[in-house]
């Protein structure tokens, strides 16, 4: 089977999560916190006990044993970039209809994409495990952006 690799002017359209905005350090808390690993009140500053939570998180669910807020873990928690607000526009002179303006966004994931097997994966698949560093692609976006690259979904966590 043929893989595609990501060139490297696909690859810098990718935008990965900022793992240090409050945002989205936020949004860990809120989802650590449900999980049941207490960070206190979330408050998108990363403190001692977010920094607890996330390492205890991660033991228990087989990724690595740091404290680090990195992709796996953005992936189990299923925490994704906040969107950006679009500001409302408030002319009153719109040629548009209305239904240009609503727009479906699809749901952004974190995968790691095998460039040997041409198979893509959650991080925390079992799978990812046994892959070597140098065939694994770290990938932000959505499942048919991946399918789109010649990408097939792994039989064993289903992405």
């Amino acid at each position: 089977m043929e893989t595609k690799d990501l060139s490297l002017r696909e690859a810098s359209k990718i935008q990965l999560p900022d793992t240090s905005s409050p945002q989205i350090i936020k949004a860990v808390q809120e989802a650590l916190n449900s999980a049941g690993y207490d960070c206190g009140k979330p408050d998108g500053i990363a403190g001692k006990k977010t920094y607890a939570a996330i390492k205890a998180y991660k033991s228990a669910n087989s990724l690595s044993g740091d404290a680090k807020l990195d992709l796996a873990l953005l992936a189990m928690l299923r925490v994704s970039q906040p969107k950006e607000e679009k500001k409302a526009d408030t002319s009153t002179s719109s040629t548009k209809p209305q239904t240009d303006t609503v727009q479906r966004e699809l749901p952004v994931e974190s995968y790691v994409l095998n460039k040997n097997t041409g198979k893509f994966h959650y991080p925390y698949c079992s799978s990812v495990n046994r892959m070597k560093e140098s065939n694994k692609i770290y990938f932000t976006g959505t499942r048919q952006e991946v399918i789109n690259r010649g990408y097939v979904p792994c039989a064993k966590c289903h992405p």
